[in-house]
């Protein structure tokens, strides 16, 4: 409709979005992520950083991706994989079964478990282990990494303490983060012996990165799940704050001491012995877990022969983190080693968490050698 000058409106200025997202951590993730990628011949991988003691995103990278500027390719790289990849996490889902015991008493860190040798099988269940193990305590299972020791303490738990620990944990509902397109997952009691005695150690699920970051940053705190947040504030042209973003805790899951025992356990399993020794950071304790899991075939049932994800969820420093970190590697390719969460996500995690510890000042919290500290620029 045709109009004159009397029903023309000046323009009104929107209003600025300050992100939690920090630049200089921002630029650590997306290099390390980008430089393991190109490492093990993969093209699908995510990498978040988060606050565990107020859920801000400090940094959060997925690859592939597109130039903003261009947006060449936005339909097939458009794909978000931090929130909306969906993948079977592996061993990293091993802290449901094991902080839910914990937090019922139905077990200490030192209450022991029989692994069958790395074998085991009642009925339609058959458990394999990557090792044979004979009894492990439940730290043992962590940093051994057992899927027959997570089944038993999932065991312990029951199908309906574990799938309500896996549900207030986050999984299999979207965390509600302020960006579109979030996936959910799927984590739900389906009834079937044989899904719960995989689920306990990472199959018969799937989950997003964010979650996983999420539920680890529950561990990193005080046992408080709370909504990742990634806007801090809106603000107008002339600084005036318009709105704020607060804290919002979803619900209290752990208490604060099986967060804590259970960051001395994830602590060992970097330490030697453990599956993440080449997660460790030289001048800091590091706890975390390493995950690797087959492929589901997209096309069909079962799993793609010889494809792996691999992950690894870290924090530091270990017992009052300062981040949460998860590294998420898709179907890597590599004959220089074997394809594990310790080989590949791990040592990424490692560079990341030096270099953002260094970015962040956080003090030291061991000893650092003149060997240490040459180590730790590498």
């Amino acid at each position: 409709m045709p109009g004159n000058s009397a029903s023309l409106l000046p323009p009104r200025a929107g209003l600025n979005v300050q992100l939690t997202i920090d630049m200089g951590l921002q630029a650590i993730i997306e290099e390390e992520l980008d430089a393991c990628l190109a490492e093990y011949n993969s093209g699908c991988g995510a990498v978040v950083l988060m606050n565990p003691n107020n859920g801000e995103i400090l940094a959060m990278a997925s690859r592939p991706h597109f130039d903003l500027n261009l947006k060449e390719d936005v339909a097939k790289n458009g794909f978000n994989f931090a929130i909306q990849a969906i993948y079977e996490p592996g061993s990293t889902f091993k802290i449901v079964a094991t902080s839910g015991v914990l937090n019922e008493g139905l077990a200490t860190p030192f209450t022991s478990v029989f692994c069958h040798n790395g074998n085991f099988s009642e009925g339609n269940i058959q458990i394999p282990d990557h090792h044979p193990y004979g009894n492990l305590t439940l730290e043992g299972v962590l940093v051994k990494s057992s899927n027959i020791g997570a089944y038993k303490f999932a065991r312990i738990l029951g199908p309906k303490r574990f799938f309500d620990y896996t549900n207030r944990l986050g999984f299999g509902k979207k965390t509600g983060v302020l960006l579109s397109g979030e996936s959910s997952g799927i984590a739900k009691n389906t009834d079937n012996a044989v899904d719960y005695s995989r689920a306990a150690y990472g199959y018969a699920l799937n989950v997003t990165p964010l979650q996983m970051a999420c539920a680890y940053s529950v561990i990193g705190g005080n046992g408080k799940l709370l909504k990742p947040k990634i806007i801090k504030a809106l603000v107008a042209n002339d600084g005036t704050v318009v709105e704020t973003f607060a804290t919002e805790v979803m619900g209290q899951v752990l208490k604060p001491e099986t967060a804590r025992k259970m960051r001395v356990a994830l602590q060992k399993v970097t330490e030697a012995g453990g599956t993440a020794t080449l997660a460790a950071v030289p001048g800091y304790k590091v706890a975390g877990k390493t995950g690797t899991a087959k492929r589901h075939n997209p096309n069909g049932r079962g799993y793609l022969p010889n494809s792996y994800t691999v992950s690894f969820v870290g924090m530091l420093p270990a017992q009052n983190p300062a981040f949460v970190c998860i590294v998420v590697i898709d179907d890597p390719h590599t004959d220089k080693v074997t394809r594990y969460g310790g080989t590949i996500a791990a040592p990424a995690f490692k560079k990341i968490a030096a270099r953002a510890a260094a970015y962040m000042n956080i003090p030291p919290t061991e000893p650092m050698t003149p060997a240490l500290a040459n180590a730790a620029v590498q």
